[in-house]
């Protein structure tokens, strides 16, 4: 936006169209990517892409962190909707630029957080596994070996209907 003014108003809008939407939902599905962050003078921050890393320091979330968050937007998302249900996932695509150990190790808390959150409106997809552990090839991956490719989209969507759509809803 152009201005601070601007920018609160944007945000407003785009708030409330969330907020809608949430309202009239079946299913929210939140995908988690990484417990990695950048804090810029102590604050958690959205990227530091453009700037000289050197100003930033990157942080690994606790579990508990992470678990009061999620579970306090999850609350906020059911007294929205009571009906809701809402579908947690681990993304599969690899952050490797945190280092394949750092990933690892990132994917693990994600995981955990998500199996702290699951109730009978909070339920689980295993996106992640399927990916590394059915798929786990890297002729699965695009040629960046850190996305998945066209035929493993397909093969994780495949699962994921299975498990979530009706039976006319899949044949449709």
């Amino acid at each position: 936006a152009e201005s601070k003014q601007l920018l609160e108003i944007h945000i407003k809008e785009k708030l409330e169209n969330l907020r809608q939407k949430a309202i009239s939902a079946d299913f929210i599905i939140i995908t988690l990517g990484t417990s990695w962050v950048y804090k810029y003078q102590n604050q958690i921050i959205s990227n530091c892409h453009k700037q000289d890393s050197k100003k930033f320091e990157k942080t690994l979330l606790s579990l508990d962190f992470q678990q009061n968050i999620l579970n306090n937007c999850i609350k906020k998302l059911q007294s929205l909707n009571p009906n809701l249900k809402i579908i947690l996932t681990v993304s599969p695509v690899r952050h490797i630029k945190d280092g394949l150990n750092e990933n690892n190790l990132s994917k693990s808390i994600l995981r955990i957080l998500c199996e702290n959150l699951l109730s009978n409106k909070v339920s689980y997809f295993p996106s992640f596994e399927i990916m590394i552990d059915e798929l786990r090839d890297y002729r699965y991956f695009n040629e960046d070996a850190i996305h998945p490719n066209a035929f493993s989209e397909k093969y994780i969507l495949e699962k994921f209907s299975d498990a979530y759509f009706e039976k006319d809803l899949i044949d449709f």
